[in-house]
């Protein structure tokens, strides 16, 4: 467990963060057509990374590109097929778990030495940070000095991240403490991402990242080791699988949000790309934070365990869901019934899909089951099989205030969108509206609203 202390924003995240929270964000790959619950293939050593091709079938629909030109990392020579897929399909089959305790409450609001309750706090989170080896040259070519300029690409967003008590990002690939062993072609699906884009991120005003993806192994220990703490040395708290010595257990993860502390948890689908393998047994420090491996009952006690720690309001980020489809697997919505119903955990904030999925409020707690790609590389004009829908994401700002109904505290929520949009050829971040961009606003709005009327608490950010 991590524990940080508030901080100050002035302009950036001077990031101390207080560790207990979850968060799962989706990562980009495909999910396994195989049973859930069925059990690992034959596993190679950790140590012999097979650099795993990441290609998969076309989408069913594909888009045109939008009028700023997409880029797409190509999956191998002259190949038209997805950019950043792992060769799994997606399962419709939910896995098995317990049902959730009935008598499971959001946590208590906290209160300071005076009494006082808790104020309300926002939390932003956001989707894919995706550094494709097409964005890594951009990001060298404006640099005109030795290094990469990451923060242009983040300028147009940095307001809304940085205006909120807390931001947390989805850092799907690994981060190079000296720029060596970076992502090395357009064809190369195995990432590492400079450090510069950790400095970026933090100028924003992001206090935290989920590192929990099928990325998470691509640079083996070392990568794992380097991307933490560079994202440390940055002031951003790590979410993620944390190396035996290395500080002990990558969640629950407590940040200070004011008064009130926020548990973070974060769970992928697998994190072992490289591998081949979604688990291996000279690993199990990754096991937690599989989610198939956890199941819901799994995410439940450890939601409980943040709040036991002192988290008020905890949030889940799961790396999760089908590569280009826009609906939520059925898998996906029994585990967010399940986990949310339980009243362990508030809210769930995903990705990995690469494009935006919608949202869904059960019980008063709501499930962004995919926010797209927030920084990538993607797109259909280089590779037709893309859909235009991968250069879009969406930023979400959730408000969490206390309530003392009946003597017992909780706390009630309200999530906000802000549809954005990647532009070529600079992989500006774009936020969208009806006037600016409309078409890849509309797609952003349809996506989010795809389960229907009622089906999800949630407005546009005005």
């Amino acid at each position: 467990m991590h524990r940080h202390t508030a901080h100050q924003r002035t302009g950036r995240a001077a990031a101390a963060l207080v560790a207990s929270t979850l968060v799962l964000t989706a990562c980009s790959g495909q999910e396994s057509a195989e049973d859930p619950s069925s059990g690992t293939s034959a596993a190679e050593s950790p140590a012999s990374s097979s650099g795993a091709d990441e290609s998969g079938a076309a989408p069913e629909s594909a888009t045109s590109a939008e009028s700023e030109s997409a880029g797409s990392e190509p999956p191998g020579s002259g190949s038209s097929e997805s950019p950043e897929s792992e060769s799994e399909g997606s399962t419709s089959e939910s896995p098995e778990s317990e049902s959730p305790s009935p008598d499971a409450t959001s946590g208590p609001a906290s209160e300071d030495p005076g009494g006082a309750p808790a104020e309300s706090f926002t939390v932003v989170t956001t989707g894919d940070m995706l550094t494709h080896f097409v964005l890594q040259e951009r990001a060298d070519a404006l640099e005109p000095g030795p290094g990469f300029a990451f923060g242009g690409m983040l300028a147009e967003v940095a307001p809304l991240i940085g205006g909120a008590d807390l931001a947390i990002c989805g850092q799907e690939t690994p981060l190079s403490a000296d720029n060596t062993d970076l992502t090395a072609s357009a064809g190369t699906f195995e990432f590492n991402a400079p450090r510069e884009l950790a400095t970026a991120m933090a100028e924003a005003g992001y206090d935290a990242c989920n590192t929990a993806s099928n990325h998470t192994w691509d640079k083996g220990l070392q990568g794992v080791k380097q991307t933490r703490a560079v994202l440390q040395d940055n002031g951003i708290e790590p979410v993620g699988p944390v190396p035996p010595g290395d500080g002990g257990p990558g969640h629950p993860v407590l940040l200070d949000a004011g008064d009130a502390q926020l548990g973070v948890l974060t769970y992928s689908y697998n994190t072992l790309n490289s591998l081949g393998v979604k688990s291996h047994p000279d690993l199990p420090w990754m096991d937690p934070h599989l989610y198939r491996g956890r199941q819901a009952s799994g995410i439940i006690e450890d939601a409980r365990a943040a709040r036991e720690a002192g988290a008020d309001v905890v949030m889940v980020g799961m790396h999760w869901g089908a590569e280009y489809q826009q609906q939520p697997t059925p898998e996906m919505r029994e585990i967010a019934r399940d986990v949310l119903a339980s009243g362990a955990v508030d809210a769930i904030a995903g990705a990995h899909a690469h494009v935006v999925q919608p949202c869904e409020t059960i019980d008063g707690r709501t499930v962004a089951y995919g926010m797209g790609n927030f920084l990538s590389e993607q797109g259909p004009n280089r590779y037709p099989a893309t859909p235009a829908a991968t250069q879009d994401g969406v930023l979400l700002r959730w408000t969490f205030t206390p309530q003392h109904d009946d003597g017992e505290a909780s706390w009630s929520q309200e999530l906000e969108y802000q549809p954005t949009f990647v532009t070529r050829p600079d992989f500006v971040i774009q936020p969208t509206s009806a006037s600016v961009n409309p078409r890849s606003f509309q797609r952003t709005v349809q996506a989010m609203t795809a389960l229907g009327d009622g089906a999800c608490d949630a407005t546009l950010l005005q």
